[in-house]
């Protein structure tokens, strides 16, 4: 709701300079309840600033131009993983330097570099296309006339978000469809994220190498998701590629579940690894697709993304070091939420085939006979409108 409102470079910036300072500042702590203080105003910032990210991507391009940018973003995420782990490895031979851990300076050195990221924010980061300042007046013009023509709606781009709005847009199955879709993604993908160094470790390998062999995993995950984006948005489906996804990642799952070669296990993290990837942008790209204005879009964005953040508190409970070096509760409980995942994939891809076909049947024609402002506001109504499948 404060995005529809202010400039996104204002919003953005300062939220990532805000916990680019909570970062930083966690590096000073000496409690553990200093520690949980700054992690609480890291939380608070980075909440707002991915579904920030992705509401502001989704107003630039057409629904089969969006999970292609989607992935290129989540990708960004992998390489700040990627650098993140490599620099832990490195920083912690710091411990001791200036009277601080080695903890100490990775914190001090990666909130550091999230500060001068928002400072680069502030500046790069464009308005929504309506307020767009780098486009020349029918340049802005035929990009709105793109965008109206792909969402059969006339009005929306001056919509702002309101409580009443979103809640009334809850109330919308394919809003709550994509609050489960990325549920049962985020459980598995933050459990890869955290837990695959302690993993790797159990497989007999050092701190230092467990820590470095996650780069290649998320490098693999990251040029995959972009590649399925592309092959997504060109042939204009979504359905098939996320069932594929959760399901190569439930193979590689159970091939770390099971197996007890080292090798082996180690590439079923790269296989669950890419399936969650595929799916992670998809899943999010695919709801957006799904509605039309900002009101919807907006709580669609926002609402997925608060149900991955659950995924993130149930995997931080279900892989104690007990459980090593199989962790099968764990592990059993990421394939039961990409199961329902699968379920609730199988189901949006079907009903919204149905309603396409009903449509091209023509028996929502009656609905063009409302007054046409009535008919301009028909969002995903709209008879010419068609899910994407």
């Amino acid at each position: 709701m404060i995005l529809s409102r202010v400039e996104p470079r204002y919003y953005i910036s300062l939220l990532v300079m805000g916990w680019g300072f909570a970062v930083t500042f966690a590096g000073f702590c000496t409690s553990f309840g200093g520690l949980m203080t700054a992690r609480l105003f890291v939380g608070i910032f980075e909440a707002g600033m991915f579904p920030g990210c992705l509401f502001l991507i989704g107003s630039w391009y057409r629904r089969h131009q969006l999970l292609t940018r989607m992935a290129w973003f989540m990708v960004s995420n992998d390489i700040a993983g990627t650098i993140s782990g490599l620099l832990g490895a490195g920083l912690g031979s710091l411990d001791g330097t200036g009277g601080y851990s080695g903890w100490s300076w990775i914190f001090f050195i990666e909130g550091a570099m999230t500060c001068s990221a928002a400072i680069l924010a502030f500046f790069f980061i464009e308005p929504f296309p309506h307020k767009a300042t780098f486009l020349k007046p029918e340049e802005k013009a035929w990009l709105l006339r793109q965008l109206e023509a792909d969402s059969q709606q006339n009005n929306t781009k001056h919509e702002k978000m309101t409580a009443k709005g979103a809640l009334h847009s809850l109330k919308d199955w394919k809003v709550l469809t994509g609050g489960v879709l990325y549920l049962a993604v985020c459980v598995t993908a933050y459990s890869i994220s955290v837990f695959t160094p302690t993993i790797l470790t159990t497989f007999g390998w050092g701190s230092l190498k467990s820590n470095l062999l996650t780069a290649p995993i998320r490098i693999a995950s990251g040029i995959v998701s972009v590649l399925v984006g592309i092959a997504s948005d060109k042939v204009k489906r979504r359905g098939p590629f996320c069932i594929f996804g959760y399901l190569f990642s439930i193979m590689g799952l159970l091939l770390v579940m099971l197996l007890k070669n080292g090798n082996l296990r180690y590439m079923g993290l790269y296989f669950s690894a890419i399936g969650i990837y595929i799916c992670q942008p998809l899943v999010v790209a695919w709801c957006v697709n799904q509605v039309v204005g900002n009101v919807k879009r907006g709580t669609v964005t926002a609402f997925s993304v608060s149900c991955g953040q659950i995924g993130g508190i149930i995997s931080a409970l279900v892989f104690p070091k007990k459980d090593g070096p199989y962790y099968v509760p764990g592990i059993s409980v990421c394939i039961a939420f990409q199961v329902v995942g699968i379920i609730a994939a199988v189901n949006m891809w079907i009903c919204c085939r149905w309603e396409n076909k009903q449509r091209d049947m023509g028996k929502r024609d009656h609905l063009r006979e409302l007054p046409e402002e009535e008919v301009n506001n028909l969002g995903e109504k709209h008879p010419d409108f068609r899910y994407t499948t």
